[in-house]
């Protein structure tokens, strides 16, 4: 008997640590994380008369690859942000960063508040964005064809 009760508290303990293990880091659902950071831009482009970016699933892809580079490596950094733009095949690309972010809004709101991140979210030439993240590490990367 003592021998069942103490697995069966191994057990409880076990289960209470793992609901408390792998938390959603950033808080919000995942599958739809990236598509509203890019409705909150494109939302505030409106806001300054401009277009809606289209999602781009092949930008999503670079941005992907990005994203998984930098928790790899544990850091964030534009490095290889000239090759990501000639994949891309555009004109003209922008590239914004955040690490740690609650949720989409608090993410846009911190990129408003930086003036050159700003200045990425307004640019006239972009077109379509994507967004993409890995772990705290997220990408917006949006271009003009």
């Amino acid at each position: 008997m003592r021998r069942v009760g103490m697995l069966l508290l191994v057990s409880a303990a076990m289960t209470a640590c793992a609901a408390k293990a792998a938390p959603n880091f950033l808080n919000v659902n995942e599958a739809d994380f990236d598509r509203r950071v890019v409705e909150e831009a494109n939302a505030y482009r409106a806001g300054k008369g401009l277009g809606a970016l289209q999602y781009s699933d092949r930008l999503h892809d670079i941005a992907q690859k990005h994203a998984d580079g930098m928790r790899r490596e544990q850091k964030l950094t534009h490095a290889g942000f000239q090759q990501r733009f000639a994949d891309s095949g555009a004109r003209t690309c922008v590239e914004n960063l955040a690490a740690g972010s609650i949720t989409a809004e608090k993410t846009v709101r911190g990129w408003i508040d930086s003036p050159g991140h700003n200045k990425n979210l307004l640019n006239p030439k972009t077109t379509y964005a994507a967004v993409a993240h890995a772990g705290p590490y997220i990408v917006y990367f949006a271009c003009g064809f």
